[in-house]
């Protein structure tokens, strides 16, 4: 269509293509990692090991920052997600980052914790939704994994809960701050994987499609330690269904040549966006234990992604 950008990436658009490489040019970060760390007391919750992903979104004049925090003391003992917390940072220019706090005078460990968000799940999956009303325009989505099903059975004593459908969250905010929870649905017309973590969601106006309206992309893994990329669909955020073929992205095919998956050779991290007609899905690799970067798919319909190399 006129004006429409095309992208040459999957070379799908070329026709002959002579005495040329198609290439991707290697990101040089300036300044120099990280720009925003834990806190120097590790009786903060998010002055322990490491902060963990989470949302940055552009609002208004300011980026804004949900990040998770694991904050876990291995005394403690329990569920690794019970130590998992979300705190807030604010930037003007995305560099220089300072926790500002909510206002909700929260606490943790009986000491101040200005900036702890309640409310949002440890995935801390934030984003704006332009079609609803103000008081309902930051939302926030989580879906239970098989391991929170696992640990419900062990406390209740009740094994058919593995059976029963796998709940969802959603959290609803008027300011990103004070967050309201309700249960979502979440269905699986094809095999069920162990987890699904969105960790990036799109409203996607421009699919015809409009039970796709909303995409959430993340992380997934048919067992513990095998994850790749997937992706679920949703008309309303409310009701949500995981794509039939899961991982979309496989991790196995993430590298030339290819490699079994394993502990290692895993997509952790997925986030995505809408160009034109295309899908771009930025994920994690993350080759072994020393070395994961930043790569690319493509995808023209949402089901279908091919890798860039």
């Amino acid at each position: 269509k006129p004006g429409e950008p095309l992208l040459f990436l999957d070379m799908e658009e070329v026709a002959e293509a002579n005495n040329f490489v198609a290439r991707l040019e290697t990101m040089k970060p300036e300044p120099a990692p990280p720009v925003f760390e834990p806190t120097v007391s590790r009786t903060d919750f998010d002055g322990a090991r490491v902060l963990n992903g989470g949302t940055v979104l552009l609002d208004g004049d300011r980026y804004r920052m949900w990040y998770t925090a694991v904050a876990r003391d291995e005394v403690l003992g329990g569920n690794w997600y019970d130590h998992v917390y979300v705190g807030y940072a604010e930037s003007e220019d995305g560099l220089s980052w300072k926790r500002v706090p909510t206002g909700a005078n929260l606490t943790f460990r009986g000491r101040p914790a200005p900036n702890l968000i309640k409310g949002v799940e440890h995935n801390a999956c934030v984003f704006i939704d332009p079609a609803d009303i103000p008081s309902r325009r930051y939302k926030a989505v989580n879906f239970e994994m098989r391991l929170h099903r696992y640990d419900v059975v062990k406390a209740t004593g009740q094994p058919g809960y593995l059976g029963l459908p796998r709940r969802g969250w959603l959290a609803t905010s008027p300011d990103g701050f004070n967050w309201k929870r309700e249960e979502i649905v979440v269905d699986f017309p094809g095999t069920e994987p162990f987890s699904v973590t969105p960790q990036k969601v799109l409203y996607d106006p421009d699919d015809p499609d409009s039970n796709r309206r909303y995409k959430a992309i993340g992380w997934s893994a048919l067992a513990s330690k095998l994850r790749g990329a997937t992706m679920a669909y949703s008309p309303d955020c409310r009701h949500w269904t995981v794509a039939e073929r899961s991982p979309l992205i496989d991790s196995i095919a993430a590298v030339t040549p290819i490699r079994p998956a394993g502990p290692y050779a895993q997509i952790h991290d997925a986030s995505m966006c809408r160009i034109g007609r295309y899908l771009l899905a930025f994920y994690g690799y993350q080759f072994d234990g020393e070395t994961a970067d930043i790569r690319l798919a493509v995808s023209r319909d949402g089901e279908h992604f091919n890798f860039v190399f």
